[in-house]
């Protein structure tokens, strides 16, 4: 008999053993499926976060995009007005009347101040440099954006050096040879003979050169980048629709 009750016993203790086993890995499952859920949820909040970022940050390109682009368009419908004047001093025929009050009016500040420059900010590149993109198409957009920002930036701050040097040489050959350019500088009326020196070969060979480096350089590298910018701004709205 007490045979039987030690095995009986020890058949007891057995399934004891068994069911704590089977609860403990339970306990051990329920802890780790916890754990996993835990960590899901807790990556699933970190990646709308990050798309909620992105999605900011990609307005915020938008927005910018569109305001350089209209700036690029004030410029542009300014140098346009250059042009025409640019012209005007380079023709071969008598002027009008009515050109000839315009060059009265423009010619003495055509090559010295009478000149607009975009100054392009670097806001798209800064928000776009330090910036981590996880969605693909997004990145890949924004990655092209900051590329031809700073393209653009080397480009027309390349041309917008030798202009304003060309500003700069001209207003000092003015400053060494002519006596009233102090009247230029301060906005005084110049007298009849000294408007002499607009009507010259010299003066002529200055705006030539200016119309050179402004509308074959610095108006073609405006025109591609608003090109550039217009795609990008359609791009950024369809990935954010």
């Amino acid at each position: 008999m007490r045979f039987f009750n030690k095995v009986r016993s020890q058949s007891l203790s057995g399934k004891r053993f068994k069911k704590y086993v089977t609860y403990a890995i339970g306990e051990i499952v329920l802890v780790v499926v916890g754990i996993l859920i835990a960590l899901w949820i807790n990556n699933w909040n970190q990646s709308q976060i990050a798309q909620e970022k992105q999605h900011i940050l990609a307005e915020n390109v938008l927005e910018q995009m569109k305001k350089d682009v209209l700036e690029i368009d004030k410029v542009m419908a300014k140098m346009d007005e250059q042009e025409q004047i640019y012209e005007l001093i380079l023709m071969d025929r008598e002027p009008t009347e009515n050109e000839k009050i315009i060059k009265f009016k423009e010619a003495p500040f055509l090559v010295t101040v009478g000149f607009t420059i975009l100054n392009l900010e670097p806001k798209v590149v800064n928000q776009l440099s330090n910036a981590t993109i996880t969605d693909t198409d997004m990145k890949q957009t924004l990655n092209a954006i900051e590329s031809d920002y700073n393209l653009a930036h080397n480009e027309l701050g390349l041309s917008e050096e030798i202009i304003v040097k060309e500003l700069l040489s001209n207003l000092g050959y003015l400053r060494d040879n002519y006596e009233w350019y102090y009247k230029l500088i301060t906005g005084q009326s110049l007298q009849v003979d000294e408007y002499a020196y607009f009507k010259s070969s010299d003066y002529k060979n200055r705006v030539a050169h200016m119309e050179l480096i402004a509308m074959d350089s610095y108006y073609s590298n405006l025109s591609k980048f608003r090109t550039s910018l217009q795609q990008h701004i359609e791009a950024v709205e369809s990935l954010l629709k």
